[in-house]
């Protein structure tokens, strides 16, 4: 979608940020940005303000010099829109604490999450949609929010907006002239059954957009699946097999497992939540065990997929609602016999990979399911609440109404921005240093 026009505003203080994650690593980038970077900071780099490019340049440090490796955006045409400059160091917190020193004596100061994309919007480099795609790339937990993002990140989203923006403005027009001309003939007519079938249309775009996509919310994408069973079927034991070490405590003491145990793993691409609960059982217990089992049940209830275990010598009768049957300790039994469970065995790994595909079964997204942030999807849910079937004689006026209503919203997204709160709730959003 091509950038609307806005005021642009310009911004005198230079900033800097950190643009690498914090701690030892090979390189740091230290980001910078500013309309009215001095010509002394760029005598210290040793680089000329006409000329940008990529040089390698030793910069003092106090006591010390450090090799830095310079690339220089020249203003517009950068990432800001402003003077960029980038510099990468070896990866050394007490290297990347004095370059800061450095940059505050200059007159830089430490930017604000989302700062230099913010920069970067209010200077038309690109839309509000293309800003936000920008966190949610950054923010994606998995490949599969990869995948469900990607219409949201190449425009088509914007393109959507565009469209039917344009469809509610044309509509609006025509019903707006035959509010001006009626007394005059027929100019610009149109009767109350074509406005009905033109918002039909209009609702089912609109609809079938809300089908599409969902709101982005990185920790909500994340699938959470929960293990269940009496005490010693070995659910912790199955827990560390899935996630790959020993997390979970194993012991033939029953209940050991008293709070939850949580661990994130990747399934093909996909993020889940591994649970490991306490064991459910009756009869006299301490306080703490009950506490226990009331945070079983908790997970059970949250969770999206529940794995209710059990070893051969029990009775097998679930006791959780539409969870999956998983018979571990599968070593000590000659002839699987139960149906529709899953066999399984902790201590040799049998199963184990069979148990992974049945989790990634239960867990993987819908393959038609897309994302946009959650500011999208919220106006256009309440560009669509705007619009409703009218009958009576003021049909013109009050569907004119509820399209004019539908389209503020549908602009609050992608139309001209003054507003600084709006802005600011945006881009807070993002990490420092993007």
């Amino acid at each position: 979608m091509a950038a609307r026009s806005r005021k642009v505003v310009r911004k005198q203080d230079s900033i800097y940020a950190l643009a690498t994650p914090e701690g030892v690593s090979a390189i740091s980038v230290i980001r910078v940005t500013g309309l009215s970077i001095s010509k002394k900071f760029f005598n210290f780099l040793g680089i000329e303000r006409k000329k940008p490019g990529v040089f390698l340049r030793k910069i003092s440090l106090g006591d010390f010099s450090e090799k830095c490796l310079i690339l220089y955006f020249k203003a517009p045409r950068s990432y800001t829109g402003e003077d960029v400059i980038e510099i990468q160091s070896h990866g050394n917190m007490v290297i990347v604490s004095e370059i800061f020193d450095v940059l505050e004596n200059f007159g830089f100061r430490e930017a604000q999450a989302g700062e230099f994309t913010k920069r970067g919007f209010l200077n038309n480099k690109f839309t509000i949609d293309e800003a936000e795609s920008v966190a949610a790339n950054v923010s994606a937990g998995s490949v599969e929010e990869l995948r469900m993002l990607e219409d949201f990140r190449l425009g088509k989203v914007g393109h959507f907006f565009s469209n039917v923006t344009k469809k509610i403005e044309g509509l609006l027009v025509t019903i707006e002239s035959q509010l001006d001309f009626s007394d005059e003939g027929a100019v610009g007519s149109i009767s109350k059954n074509n406005i009905k079938k033109e918002i039909a249309v209009l609702k089912r775009d609109l609809d079938n957009f809300l089908r599409k996509y969902s709101p982005f919310q990185s920790e909500m994408m994340k699938k959470r699946v929960v293990l269940v069973g009496q005490p010693n079927v070995g659910k912790s034991s199955l827990f560390n097999s899935l996630v790959g070490g020993r997390v979970a405590l194993v012991s033939n003491a029953p209940g050991t497992t008293r709070d939850v145990v949580r661990k994130n793993l990747f399934l093909k691409g996909v993020e889940i939540t591994l649970e490991d609960t306490a064991g459910i059982r009756t009869g006299q217990v301490s306080e703490i065990e009950k506490m226990g089992m009331g945070l079983t049940n908790e997970s059970y209830e949250t969770s999206d997929l529940c794995l209710e275990v059990f070893e051969p010598k029990q009775k097998i009768k679930k006791k959780f609602k539409d969870s999956v049957l998983i018979i571990n300790k599968s070593d000590l039994l000659k002839v699987h016999t139960k149906k529709n469970a899953l066999y399984v065995s902790a201590k040799t790994g049998a199963g184990i990979e069979e148990l992974r595909k049945l989790i990634y079964k239960y867990i993987k997204p819908d393959p038609k399911l897309s994302l946009v942030t959650e500011r999208v999807y919220k106006a256009v849910v309440k560009a669509n609440n705007s619009i409703e079937t009218v009958r009576g004689d003021d049909i013109f006026e009050i569907t004119a109404q509820q399209l004019r209503d539908a389209l503020l919203e549908l602009r609050y997204v992608y139309g001209n921005f003054s507003n600084e709160k709006i802005l600011d709730r945006v881009f807070s959003k993002f990490c420092i240093g993007k």
